[in-house]
């Protein structure tokens, strides 16, 4: 098996639990992004980055952006936790959003939302989002949107299930 590590950028808590339970199932290194130099990451074959969404951007893209050069020739691996459905269109308007031109494969892992242990600034701004999404027509709802509004206080959809095609895939390069 290659060497490999998890770097993940974590606000509230979801993309670490998910980022722990891949490091687990790996067997490999796990370290915060916003901790990670990259000198360190040299002895690494495959890199895999997680973060939040967050207003259509995930959280600790701008390492790998920052870093690509640095990182060419390694195995790059991008994973996404949102509060939306596996919604094929989402995963595409992500891809281009944060990936721009790069050739990295992304996967989206449904996560969690608790509004009450927000901040104050996310908490406010999610419930005037919601009351603004309730006033909407349902067929004029987007995803996440109506995400949002099912969420009432809040849910959570984390699933060590849903870390299956990032193994596989990983299990793929290293075979």
């Amino acid at each position: 098996m290659s060497k490999s590590i998890i770097l993940y950028k974590s606000k509230y808590g979801t993309t670490r639990k998910y980022a722990q339970w891949l490091s687990e199932a790996l067997g490999c290194d796990l370290n915060d992004i916003r901790k990670a130099q990259i000198g360190d990451l040299a002895q690494y074959d495959t890199i895999i980055i997680g973060g939040g969404v967050y207003a259509g951007s995930i959280a600790g893209i701008s390492f790998l952006h920052k870093h690509i050069k640095a990182l060419s020739g390694k195995n790059i691996i991008v994973f996404a936790v949102g509060v939306t459905g596996q919604d094929q269109d989402n995963i595409k308007n992500l891809k281009q959003r944060n990936l721009r031109d790069l050739n990295v494969p992304l996967f989206y892992l449904q996560g969690a939302l608790s509004i009450n242990k927000l901040s104050f600034l996310d908490r406010t701004l999610c419930k005037i989002i919601q009351r603004a999404i309730a006033k909407k027509a349902l067929e004029n709802r987007e995803p996440l949107e109506e995400a949002l509004i099912q969420a009432g206080d809040g849910f959570d959809k984390t699933d060590k299930a849903q870390l299956e095609p990032i193994i596989s895939y990983i299990s793929n390069i290293d075979s």
